[in-house]
Formats: structure tokens, sequence, C-alpha cells
């Protein structure tokens, strides 16, 4: 089998969660068993689209999950609205 892997990345810095000109801190997981190499915490948004990942060859019932989190600066609620970001996920075999 050929080994596979996954380049997360962000077309023009697009990581960051944003409604319209407000941010929050931008944190993602990688997780599932389809990974060799998940992430076992919270890695920041500008590391993250860094990173690349290795896949096992353990069929279709593997999976891999993306989490997310959104943090507001301290003692700010953050806007109303829905916060969005942009990730590209490419595999290579």
């Amino acid at each position: 089998d050929a080994p596979c892997s996954i380049i997360i990345s962000a077309p023009g810095s697009t990581q960051t969660l944003t409604n319209g000109t407000s941010t929050l801190a931008t944190s993602y997981q990688l997780t599932g068993t389809a990974l060799a190499d998940g992430d076992g915490d919270w890695v920041p948004a500008d590391t993250f689209v860094t990173k690349s990942y290795h896949i096992l060859n353990n069929g279709p019932g593997a999976d891999l999950k993306l989490y997310a989190q959104g943090v507001a600066p301290a003692d700010t609620a953050p806007a109303a609205g829905t916060d969005a970001a942009s990730l590209t996920v490419t595999g290579t075999w």
C-alpha cells in the first residue's frame, strides 16, 4: 500500500474564525482512527495550516474528525451572528 497523507491549508489566511471585523482566537484538532499522528490537544490556527498528517490503512471503517474552537478576547462578548473560517484539506498518495 502506498503511504497517504493529508495537508491542511487556508486560502488567503482564512483559517481564523471571523464575523465581519470581529475575530476569535481559533484552534483546531484533527483526530480519528484513520490517523497515525492525530492531534492530542488544540492546535493554534496558524500552526494547524502548516501541518501534515499520515493516514493509516484502516479500511472503510476508519474516520477523521475535525474540530474547531473559537475564543473571544477576555472581557469581550463574541459578536452576534455566524463566525466562519475556510480550510482546504488535500490528500496525497
